[in-house]
């Protein structure tokens, strides 16, 4: 349970909670948002004359898991929660406004693809689907950076390939993501449609509170405007300074102005850290752009005296050094190492961080085996256990794709939900597990892996060439080193909290970003920056920031500015 769910609220928090009518709620780290919402809920469904039933949408699963358990934990919703609705965003408009409806012009039912942007385009150099405008054929310069394609050098041919090929994708009732925001803003701009539509959705929602908005994208602003314009409380709940999504379109600038859109009573504040220290919240300010105080630590841990601690490294990659420091530093602090991650702006740096594996070939079929399996085994949470999972599973329908093929395109194709295939393969990863410990060696797990998968991939090939050995298989295997501490990137752990973090700012960023909050140069930086500020805001009671040398005094003189106590290690 939070430490804040026994908590009289702040009278911010009661403002929210009491508030009638929609409102825009900014809220810093740590403010208790989650249960703010809860209780807003709750008062909602007390008081008869608010009607309606209540939507509780937000960006990731993890999120949506979280908070539908407090909701229930607290007895504000039925088990099932209809008629009320708890989900993601994409799940509200995929059922409201997609499913119902269709695809114009389209004879197929429309099916939700969300990895259709991974087939690729083009002769000889292949390009990602979605680095192209469906519309247009045109480059997406956002996307092409982040995939590695430089926009100049795309033929028009290819363009084309690409406008053709979303197109017919889209005719097929083949629809991903940003599909499906598409078709929804067109539906809510029909004259004669959008009204009905919304009365019926008035209907039933008498609110819809959006949590984390700062991860909408322009579509999903116009969608949840649509929504107030037809009569039903809209409660959005954000930190702009978490925005981390640019990648899927996440808004900045527009987010401000929507605020505007509400009165100045509508929109309220929540201040004042429920979750870190002193000394964590003043190295949350320093990462924030600007000259902002920190904010005013409320929880148990206000008067926790432990410091920042500052590590420096040398070298153009992560050392795995990091890992061991951070385990020594929470073990001596009588923390458990189980439930302090390691994190990273990618998977990959904060995984070299605790001396984990992080092959070279991931192409080859044996290491995406290999890897889910120790990464399955290895897991410290189910999170990371889940991933794993799906991880081991999408690496076996790999050998079985057609050309055009992506992973859940073919699962879609075959109607094959999680339910049909967990329960076969949870024995196979199971039984995978490498145990060095009983004399196993690489050769014969590797044996002991091609019979026990021979029967889930195609016989195009026999298991031996389908799971052939290589030099980097050994290095797949291996156990961490630092032992129970757990890899995740910063976009796995948003909305989570932790006792300790370690934050790794990896060599290519460090500097832009420092730049970036010292002088505000580089918008490019800007995402990155906010990735670094959802990191050292997870933790609790203990922060580990580890800086490549070079900026290690930058950093320092940064956290000092701000108030904050450190200790370089």
């Amino acid at each position: 349970m939070s430490q804040v769910d026994n908590a009289v609220p702040t009278p911010e928090q009661r403002a929210v909670i009491e508030h009638e009518g929609s409102c825009f709620v900014e809220a810093c780290p740590g403010a208790g948002k989650t249960r703010v919402m809860v209780e807003r809920a709750r008062g909602l469904l007390r008081d008869r004359g608010a009607g309606g039933a209540i939507a509780f949408l937000s960006f990731t699963n993890a999120a949506v898991s979280e908070l539908e358990s407090r909701l229930q934990r607290a007895r504000v919703l039925p088990t099932p929660a209809f008629p009320h609705f708890v989900g993601t965003f994409d799940g509200f408009v995929w059922q409201f406004l997609i499913a119902p409806f269709g695809v114009p012009d389209c004879a197929e039912a429309p099916r939700l693809i969300p990895d259709l942007g991974k087939l690729t385009v083009g002769w000889g150099r292949k390009y990602p689907l979605k680095c192209f405008c469906p519309v247009s054929g045109n480059v997406i310069p956002h996307i092409a950076k982040q995939e590695k394609v430089e926009v100049d050098k795309v033929a028009p041919a290819v363009r084309t390939q690409a406008k053709n090929k979303w197109r017919r994708l889209f005719d097929a009732g083949k629809l991903d993501f940003a599909a499906v925001r598409r078709l929804a803003v067109a539906l809510i701009n029909e004259r004669e449609m959008a009204p009905r539509l919304g009365a019926a959705l008035a209907a039933r929602f008498g609110e819809i509170i959006v949590d984390e908005a700062q991860d909408c994208n322009p579509e999903d602003l116009e969608i949840v405007r649509w929504l107030r314009r037809s009569g039903i409380r809209t409660t959005v709940i954000c930190d702009p300074d978490q925005a981390i999504y640019g990648f899927r379109g996440g808004v900045g600038r527009e987010l401000r102005a929507f605020a505007k859109e509400f009165p100045g009573t509508a929109r309220l504040p929540m201040t004042g850290n429920f979750r870190s220290s002193r000394a964590i919240c003043c190295a949350v300010a320093a990462f924030r752009p600007g000259e902002t105080a920190p904010d005013k630590p409320l929880g148990k841990h206000r008067e926790l005296r432990s410091p920042v601690y500052i590590l420096g490294y040398s070298g153009r990659s992560v050392p795995r050094d990091i890992g061991r420091l951070f385990r020594k530093l929470i073990e001596g602090h009588g923390l458990d190492p189980a439930r302090c991650p390691v994190l990273a702006t990618g998977w990959n740096a904060a995984s070299r961080a605790v001396g984990a594996p992080t092959p070279k070939k991931r192409g080859y079929l044996v290491v995406k085996v290999a890897s889910a399996v120790s990464r399955f085994h290895g897991a410290v949470d189910g999170h990371e256990r889940r991933k794993a999972f799906e991880a081991f599973h999408e690496a076996l329908i790999g050998p079985w794709l057609e050309d055009g093929q992506t992973y859940r395109h073919y699962l879609t194709d075959k109607a094959i939900t999680p339910e049909c295939w967990r329960a076969d393969m949870l024995p196979l990863i199971q039984d995978l597990r490498f145990d060095p410990g009983s004399g196993e060696t690489v050769s014969t797990w590797l044996e002991r892996a091609r019979s026990a998968l021979a029967s889930v991939l195609p016989d195009n090939k026999t298991p031996a060439q389908h799971l052939a050995k290589i030099s980097e298989l050994e290095a797949c295997l291996c156990t961490p080193e630092s032992t129970a501490l757990t890899a995740r990137s910063i976009h796995s752990v948003k909305g989570e909290e932790f006792p300790a973090a370690c934050l790794v700012i990896g060599t290519s960023w460090a500097k832009k970003a420092l730049d970036f909050l010292e002088k505000g140069s580089s918008e490019n930086t800007a995402e990155e920056v906010r990735k670094l500020y959802v990191g050292v805001s997870r933790p609790e009671q203990l922060l580990m920031i580890a800086v490549p040398n070079s900026q290690k005094e930058r950093l320092c003189g940064r956290l000092s500015a701000f108030g904050a106590d450190y200790v370089e290690l």
